[in-house]
């Protein structure tokens, strides 16, 4: 009984009753009682009264304690009244009726006890001490689900927030990336997403003729004001056409066009007025108050899949041979791509027979240029094909991709990569293409191999994104799958060709390893210099470590570092090695793979 009245003490000092009786005598005992435990007793003196009092207060009336029986409007009638305009509002019945027909019609409105007359005090206490019970409950359940609902709020608007910082600085940077700086013309990475899925392409690749010795006799300050003419100039000529126009590179330009149908007499009309413009045209040098006179050479390609690619064959095919211009063709260069090929397919076959492909391991340092990883780099050594020690895969892969072999050498070489691990500490960098990924056999290997998570947790894979991939969402699985065994991911080559800063956001890579041709030439290039101070930008917003790779001097080592990148590999700091005990490391592990 003691521990009764303390919790009714407790909670019902908080808590305002509507106490509706129409007996005199019986209602001032009753409030009496009511009035010790609660801090608000309103009292109403029958169902009329009681409920016009409960208008006044609903927002403030934790219990009602009423009888039945009363003049005017029953109790039921005014509990139902009550119930309309809060219904969940906690109701006790204290009355002298025990018919069964209201007892019935209280359980219908949903009333929280019943209560007959003359009541016993402990029966009376306990019933009001289950409804606090209640309501304290309800009370503290509601400024529960208030905090989680304040919580949720405040979580979903600092999302907001952020997604809206993410998509305001990917706009900024992709349309950095899709202007060029320079000359205020489309870039190279604007060129990639319009050339996908035309129908009827067309693509002008022009080559300034030369251009290097603009730069070299007047300086580069002189040579970007020549660009910029020549972009004028461009400009001016397409006006009435229906060409875009592009910088893809310091001196290379494209006009692009995507037609209903082909016109091939009005493309060569076209080449030939563009010829006559630019011959016809001085460009002036400002600063030394001379005028300069450019020629252009021109690779045509009327293609649906890899345009550029092949406008570049016959803007070299022009070159090679004096001519003004060459659209591309079958036939350029095609008997010799075979011989090629059939040459490289006889060594690749012999270099998988004689076990002739190595994993070289090249070192990645950090900013304090401490060796902290390596990367596990394809060689291939074959004396007797005349192949130099240490072979690049550059030269040999695409044709391994092309003849059907690539995927066993990569086995190969992935394996013996792994292989490396048993007697070094460091984490190790591997290198992934999409045909890997699509490999079953080799995702069986790595599965399983990496089911050790004190292995998984030294592996970095660096997936090169390209436009060979089919379909992106193999590529997040995998992710998605070994980042959950402990695998950490790079995205390779990254910041020219098929890059692709929405897929960086969906992937959600660690690292992010700027393509080479940017960082080799970045205290040269001014352009290379801004797209790669973008990425790391980029990179840092979400959180992304980058890795600059062709570091070969101190000059490009201090810039990139000075840009805030976070990791650096090239000849600066170690070429690869297939002499691994002679390679900087921490200590051995003498745990054997499974």
């Amino acid at each position: 009984m003691n521990e009764v009245l303390e919790n009714l003490e407790k909670y019902g000092k908080n808590m305002k009753i509507l106490y509706v009786e129409n007996n005199e005598d019986v209602r001032d005992s009753t409030s009496l009682i009511l009035q010790r435990t609660f801090k608000n007793v309103i009292e109403g003196f029958d169902g009329v009264d009681g409920l016009d009092k409960y208008k006044l207060n609903s927002d403030t009336i934790d219990l009602v304690v009423t009888d039945i029986s009363m003049p005017k409007m029953n109790g039921i009638e005014m509990i139902s009244e009550i119930k309309k305009i809060n219904p969940n509002q906690q109701v006790l019945v204290v009355s002298a009726y025990g018919e069964s027909e209201y007892f019935t019609q209280t359980i219908k409105l949903g009333i929280d006890g019943y209560l007959l007359k003359p009541t016993i005090l402990e029966q009376f206490l306990e019933a009001l001490a289950i409804s606090v019970e209640k309501i304290r409950l309800k009370k503290e359940n509601r400024g529960y689900q208030n905090e989680i609902e304040r919580k949720n709020s405040e979580l979903k608007s600092l999302n907001d927030l952020l997604e809206t910082k993410v998509e305001n600085r990917t706009r900024e940077l992709e349309e950095k990336l899709y202007i060029d700086d320079l000359t205020g013309l489309k870039s190279r990475f604007r060129l990639d997403i319009d050339i996908v899925d035309v129908e009827f392409p067309v693509l002008i690749l022009i080559d300034i003729d030369d251009f290097h010795s603009i730069n070299e006799l007047y300086g580069t300050n002189v040579g970007d004001e020549v660009l910029k003419n020549f972009s004028s100039l461009l400009k001016d000529y397409t006006q009435n056409k229906c060409y875009e126009v592009y910088r893809i590179s310091g001196d290379q330009f494209v006009l692009f066009e995507s037609s209903e149908f082909l016109n091939h007499e009005k493309i060569l009309d076209d080449i030939n007025e563009l010829f006559k413009q630019v011959l016809i045209t001085k460009f002036p040098l400002k600063e030394k108050n001379e005028f300069v006179e450019l020629s252009i050479t021109v690779g045509i390609a009327i293609e649906n899949e890899k345009i550029l690619g092949k406008a570049d064959m016959a803007l070299s095919y022009a070159k090679k041979n004096n001519i003004k211009f060459s659209t591309y063709h079958l036939n350029i260069d095609a008997s010799k791509e075979i011989i090629n090929t059939a040459k490289w397919f006889k060594i690749l076959n012999r270099g998988l027979k004689d076990d002739l492909f190595i994993a070289c391991l090249q070192p990645i340092v950090d900013r304090e240029q401490k060796t902290i990883k390596h990367e596990a780099l394809m060689r291939l050594v074959s004396e007797e094909d005349s192949i130099d020690s240490h072979t690049s895969p550059e030269i040999f892969l695409p044709i391994a991709i092309q003849t059907k072999q690539y995927s066993a050498i990569s086995y190969l070489v992935i394996k013996k990569a792994f292989k490396l691990l048993e007697n070094r500490m460091e984490d190790v960098s591997i290198n992934l293409a999409y045909q890997d990924i699509k490999n079953r056999e080799l995702i069986h290997f790595l599965k399983k191999i990496l089911s050790d998570k004190e292995i998984a947790k030294r592996i970095i894979f660096e997936i090169v994104e390209s436009e060979d991939i089919g379909d992106f969402e193999i590529v997040e699985d995998f992710i998605k799958t070994f980042k959950g065994l402990g695998v950490r991911i790079a995205i390779d080559d990254f910041g020219t060709g098929y890059s692709n800063f929405t897929h960086i956001m969906k992937l959600k890579p660690d690292y992010i390893k700027i393509d080479g041709s940017l960082i080799k030439n970045i205290d040269t290039d001014k352009d290379s210099f801004e797209l790669v101070k973008a990425i790391v930008q980029f990179s840092k917003e979400l959180n992304i470590k980058t890795i600059a790779e062709y570091v070969h001097n101190k000059e490009v080592f201090d810039i990139v570092f000075n840009l805030g990148v976070d990791e650096f590999q090239g000849y600066h700091f170690g070429k690869p090695s297939n002499n691994y005990f002679t390679l900087p490391f921490n200590n051995y592990s003498s745990s054997p793979l499974p």
